[in-house]
């Protein structure tokens, strides 16, 4: 089937986008093509062929559609992602729900009225979102957390759905064994005529589900449920027309690690995070600006001349580096603007703007000292002894515009800021122990930037791997505006 052609969407001051939400899917008119790079990965395909026997390729996958009126669909658990983008893009927002949640989703008022705490903070959570994605800290938290969703909603009719029969079987066990004042049924070899109260299945027989005959869909298993066919089958469950609309949560344990292409699909099947054991973190987004050709003397990439040559006193990208942080710290417009940074009136959209914090992360101290002749009034900071900038909290001290800090300080004492320039060239997360920071008033989302370096094939290599290890974090990565990624020397 051919993909219909978009309309050019209207060239004004303040354009206007609507966003409809029906059951599970929400229609975005008119048509944002910038959004299609924000709803679209890309996943790794092999097939036969090469020298070495098989060949591999990027596929983008798309996380949206097109109706027979040109609007985009989108889940609705991509709503809020999706609507924060248009804001920071300067677009207003009209959002409508459509959704409807009949009587069968009356809450039980004496439970209510007998929680405290935290019990409490996550009654109201699921009360107020229809859909979303709730920490636990085991599966006995996981039994105990489904079990109160369960007891919230008497009325309610509740599928539980998971990878494999195994873990099926543990869940009604567990269920059962948890006092509920109903039986918990497991899915045999076909959907039963009449549903119980609540029953566990595998997505196995996902071809035969009635979407009308549940009102609640719990996912405790958030692995299985992005695998790729797990994915499309609760896509073509959830995407039905109905008087009534389902509630889906999914459980994943604090920690747990999706990948960026895993959390979005699990985002577009049950919603955002609503509910954290600890402190919410703001979220991250990766900038990738391509650094300036270099030629560098140490042939061997594996020795410590390599480094000092391709980063430490790397003269033209330390100059670069130090001019996209004072493009950052002077709110240099135009240059913001070139890097893909939105503006509001005159600010960027940054965290905290306009007093965004703003650190550059060094790989060592000799390379401090180089970015520091180009940032004079920055403070440095190392995990050198004596050297302590840090207040009573144990936290960075900001200099004067701002910090130039090492991995190992970086590492010792955390990051404090809004945007964290990586100018080391090395891998690994280390860095970046306890950040992103916690959320504060400000929601935005951190900003790392980073730089595709192609003037050696090691560097490009490093690149890469610092890409995928973002990735595996779930931060959002994406290329200054018109530029492409450097790919290394051949």
């Amino acid at each position: 089937m051919t993909k219909p052609s978009k309309p050019t969407p209207p060239k004004n001051s303040s354009p206007v986008v609507r966003i409809d939400i029906y059951s599970a899917v929400a229609l975005v008119d008119p048509p944002v093509p910038m959004l299609e790079t924000y709803l679209t990965s890309t996943v790794q395909r092999f097939a036969e062929g090469g020298p070495q026997g098989y060949q591999q390729r990027e596929e983008a996958v798309e996380m949206y559609a097109t109706d027979f009126r040109y609007r985009t669909v989108i889940a609705a658990g991509q709503v809020q992602r999706v609507q924060q983008i248009l804001t920071d893009h300067g677009y207003k927002v009209k959002l409508t729900d459509h959704r409807l949640f009949g009587d069968r989703f009356a809450v039980d008022k004496k439970l209510v009225r007998g929680l405290q705490g935290d019990d409490r903070r996550l009654a109201n959570a699921v009360r107020r979102e229809p859909l979303g994605q709730i920490e636990v800290k085991n599966f006995t938290d996981l039994i105990l957390t489904m079990r109160l969703i369960v007891d919230l909603y008497p009325k309610a009719r509740v599928l539980i759905l998971v990878a494999t029969r195994v873990l099926a079987k543990k869940i009604r066990w567990k269920l059962d064994d948890a006092a509920l004042n109903f039986d918990v049924r497991l899915m045999g070899r076909s959907w039963p005529k009449n549903s119980p109260r609540c029953m566990v299945s595998t997505f196995t027989p996902m071809g035969y589900f009635r979407p009308d005959a549940w009102d609640i869909v719990l996912l405790p298993d958030p692995g299985g449920t992005v695998g790729t066919w797990n994915t499309k089958a609760m896509a073509g469950t959830l995407d039905y027309s109905n008087k009534d609309s389902l509630r889906v949560y999914s459980f994943v344990q604090a920690g747990t690690r999706l990948g960026r292409r895993g959390q979005i699909r699990l985002e577009a099947i049950s919603g955002p995070v609503i509910y954290r054991l600890a402190g919410e973190r703001a979220g991250a987004r990766a900038l990738w600006l391509p650094a300036p050709d270099s030629s560098i003397a140490a042939k061997d990439s594996s020795t410590l001349a390599y480094k000092r040559a391709a980063y430490w006193h790397n003269g033209n990208r330390n100059t670069y580096i130090a001019a996209v942080a004072k493009a950052f710290v002077n709110r240099d417009a135009r240059k913001l603007s070139g890097y893909g940074i939105p503006f509001h009136g005159d600010e960027p959209v940054l965290r905290h703007a306009p007093n965004t914090k703003v650190a550059v992360l060094v790989a060592s101290t000799e390379q401090a000292t180089e970015i520091s002749k180009r940032l004079p009034r920055w403070v440095v900071q190392n995990a050198v002894p004596g050297n302590k900038p840090v207040n009573a909290a144990g936290k960075p001290v900001g200099g004067t515009l701002g910090t130039i800090i090492t991995e190992t300080a970086a590492g010792q004492h955390g990051l404090d800021a809004d945007v964290v320039i990586r100018a080391g060239g090395s891998t690994g997360m280390l860095c970046f122990q306890d950040f992103p920071p916690e959320v504060d008033k400000d929601t935005r989302n951190v900003l790392v930037v980073d730089f595709s370096d192609g003037f050696h094939e090691r560097a490009a290599q490093d690149a890469q791997r610092r890409r995928k290890e973002y990735e595996a974090a779930g931060w959002e990565s994406t290329l200054e505006p018109g530029k492409k990624a450097g790919a290394g020397k051949k």
